[in-house]
This record gives structure tokens, C-alpha cells and sequence, in this order.
């Protein structure tokens, strides 16, 4: 288990836009996802950790709900395969809808001032992002909990709160379609 209390300094400005903030993880870190083979991902199989903080908003977000499956998203502002991705998940989501069935999250992580599309706040509202976005820390600890390798990373996660799927790299609409349908099929075995 590891809890972590450190957040962005806001100069005390209670209006102010926080880029990343604590995280509350619960479980082992996975392995550093490694290969392209699905099928030979270490993690496959394993408890997936939860995770609580905030949104850009400030409310609360926990990264997986009891029972239900979901389809978590790494993404960094600078990375330009992000941005292509969000751009493109955020006008599909929309067009379709968020599915009932499978909870679709987003992780803003490697927040770095200095990095294209900072802040990842005003990113991920341009692009009209619909699912909830979880903030990672300065140290990008949910990032590593999950062993993300690169950027975008995407982590599937059934309904008993197993690791069942992960990848990295764009995927576009028919492979996120892919992904609900592995979290689906997973959750119902």
C-alpha cells in the first residue's frame, strides 16, 4: 500500500487550478508492462491497484468502483500521440456516450510546466474530455503502479478488480471498442 500527501503549491490561491495532486494508492505496484504480447503480460491476471485523489476540479475520483469493470488512460499534455489520442477518444466518447457497463477514466500524469499543452487542465477541457480524469502526483506514482512503459497506456480491468488487458500506444475508437469488450467478456467469465 502506498499513500502519498503531496500536492501543487497554489500560492494559497483558493481558485487556483491544481495540475497534479496527492494520490491514495491501495495494492502492489504491477510490473513494467514489456512486449507486445498481450498474452505474455506479466500482470495479466493481477489485482489492479485503486487509487483516490482529485480531478482538475478538485472533487474526489477513485480510480475503480466495486464490481465494475474499467478502461483506465495514461496520458501526458506534451506527448503528441496523446494529444492525437484524446483528441480523437474525447470526439467519439462524445458522439457515442460513456458506456453504463464499464467505467472509463483518465490519468493526467508527467505534468511538466515547461511541456506543449500545459496546463493539462485547460488540454483535456479544449479537447471536452467526458470521462472523470484522476490527477497524478509530481512523481507520477499511479503511472508507475500501473508499470506504464510509454505513453499513451491504457489498462483494462474486470469486474473483480483484475488486470485483463494492457497496452501502449494510440488505439483509436476500434480498439477502445476492443478494450469495453475485453472488460466486458472478462467480467462476465
Amino acid at each position: 500500500v502506498v499513500g502519498l500527501t503531496r500536492s501543487d503549491d497554489d500560492d494559497g490561491d483558493p481558485t487556483a487550478v491544481v495540475e497534479t495532486n496527492a494520490v491514495e494508492i491501495d495494492g502492489n505496484p504491477l510490473p513494467l508492462l514489456t512486449g507486445d504480447d498481450p498474452a505474455l503480460d506479466p500482470a495479466f491476471g493481477a489485482p489492479a491497484p485503486n487509487a483516490r485523489g482529485t480531478g482538475f476540479d478538485g472533487l474526489g475520483v477513485e480510480l475503480l468502483a466495486d464490481g465494475q469493470p474499467a478502461v483506465v488512460g495514461f496520458f501526458a499534455h506534451w506527448c503528441p500521440v496523446c494529444q492525437g489520442e484524446v483528441e480523437e477518444l474525447s470526439d467519439y466518447l462524445n458522439d457515442t456516450g460513456l458506456p453504463d457497463d464499464v467505467r472509463v477514466v483518465a490519468v493526467s500524469t508527467s505534468a511538466q510546466s515547461d511541456g506543449e499543452n500545459y496546463p493539462p487542465s485547460a488540454w483535456f477541457a479544449r479537447e471536452g474530455w467526458p470521462a472523470p480524469i484522476l490527477l497524478d502526483d509530481r512523481e507520477n506514482s499511479l503511472a508507475a503502479a500501473y508499470g506504464l512503459p510509454a505513453f499513451p497506456f491504457w489498462a483494462v480491468v474486470d469486474a473483480d478488480g483484475n488486470i485483463v488487458g494492457r497496452v501502449s500506444g494510440a488505439i483509436g475508437p476500434d480498439q477502445f471498442d476492443a478494450l469495453l469488450g475485453i472488460a466486458r467478456t472478462e467480467s462476465a467469465t
